[in-house]
């Protein structure tokens, strides 16, 4: 009998079984008017996991607009007015990301995003676990006001007011120089113009602007 060996190598196709998706914010400290990217990225403990297509809906609260989704150059993908998305390319494997998506904050609160959908890998198609992340969005103080404001030498024409804004300050005929110093009422705001003055005319004009935590600005002058 002449004997026939066969063959018994076959082609194992990996189930995917171990594949997941996270999303991770690349800012964690929003204010309104911040934009921010949120992306979206394969997590396995399976090297020979991967995804090469994904399907699925971006959902989020008023806090947040949606702004544009980028895919990874391995995938070519669109989404629409409704928040749904679809792309497909080469393999993505452990710690790479699928897509970014970029939102802007327009209101205070906390605000919920979400992910939902499905992922192939070739032919098999899976639906993947809902994706949720929370931002706190609050808003930057725009208080621009000096609480002080003070002159080494001389008197002012009125007493100090926050919403006053231009004052007049007589010193002695013969003072070659002047310090003006205050405080902030917010001390989350700056200020420019608290300095020392050399004084070489009749009159000089001192220039102060307080800038608030938003970059909104007051100033105040002395003459």
């Amino acid at each position: 009998l002449n004997s026939v060996q066969i063959d018994e190598t076959q082609d194992v196709q990996n189930d995917n079984t171990d594949l997941g998706l996270i999303l991770d914010v690349d800012n964690t400290k929003l204010y309104v008017g911040d934009t921010f990217k949120v992306n979206a990225i394969v997590k396995s403990n399976n090297i020979q996991d991967y995804i090469n297509g994904i399907t699925g809906l971006i959902s989020n609260d008023d806090q947040v607009k949606l702004l544009g989704i980028t895919f990874n150059e391995k995938f070519i993908g669109t989404y629409n007015d409704e928040n749904s998305f679809v792309g497909a390319g080469s393999n993505l494997v452990n710690d790479e990301t699928i897509m970014t998506f970029e939102f802007m904050a327009i209101n205070e609160g906390k605000s919920t995003i979400s992910v939902t959908g499905m992922t192939a890998s070739n032919m098999n198609i899976n639906p993947f676990d809902e994706l949720t992340i929370d931002v706190e969005i609050s808003r930057k103080s725009s208080v621009n006001n000096l609480s002080s404001l003070n002159s080494d030498i001389g008197t002012f024409d009125t007493e100090f007011d926050k919403d006053v804004t231009v004052y007049t300050l007589t010193v002695p005929s013969d003072a070659k120089e002047v310090i003006l110093f205050g405080s902030l009422e917010d001390p989350l705001s700056t200020v420019d113009g608290l300095y020392k003055y050399e004084l070489n005319e009749d009159k000089t004009t001192a220039i102060i602007t307080v800038t608030a935590e938003d970059g909104s600005t007051k100033t105040y002058t002395v003459y």
